[in-house]
């Protein structure tokens, strides 16, 4: 099990899914990567805990009931506060999560491969956030 270094904050990552047996996998594989993972079961519950939180990354399932991981995106890339957060889409169709949601930075498919998963966070996460709000130029 990796751990954060000495006095370096743990990563906080808000994981978004319908199915609560996904998200606290998920949570649990990212405090073994040394994460905090933050699981939350809609879409609504989950924009009011990335703005208390102000995470630094989301994972969000694509296909959920209501506000969908694509609106989800389309929210919090609308919000100047929340513009730089990496945002992952996880579905069992990736290419229609990745034709339907181009703002996400990346697509993990279900079932997940955590190897891939844990890659990903950890690029996404790694360093400054970037500035996506100056691409918008």
């Amino acid at each position: 099990m990796r751990t954060p270094a000495r006095g370096r904050a743990r990563k906080r990552v808000v994981i978004v899914d319908d199915e609560m047996a996904v998200g606290n996998m998920l949570a649990a594989c990212c405090d073994m990567w040394g994460m905090e993972g933050i699981v939350t079961s809609t879409a609504i519950e989950a924009l009011g805990v990335i703005a208390e939180t102000i995470p630094d990354a989301i994972v969000t399932d694509f296909m959920m009931p209501g506000i969908n991981g694509h609106e989800l995106v389309r929210a919090v890339r609308g919000n100047r506060r929340f513009v730089d957060v990496p945002l992952i889409l996880m579905s069992a169709v990736p290419e229609a999560a990745a034709k339907d949601s181009p703002a996400a930075d990346a697509f993990l498919a279900k079932p997940l491969d955590l190897d891939e998963t844990e890659r990903v966070l950890r690029q996404l996460t790694a360093g400054e956030r970037r500035t996506r709000s100056r691409d918008r130029r």
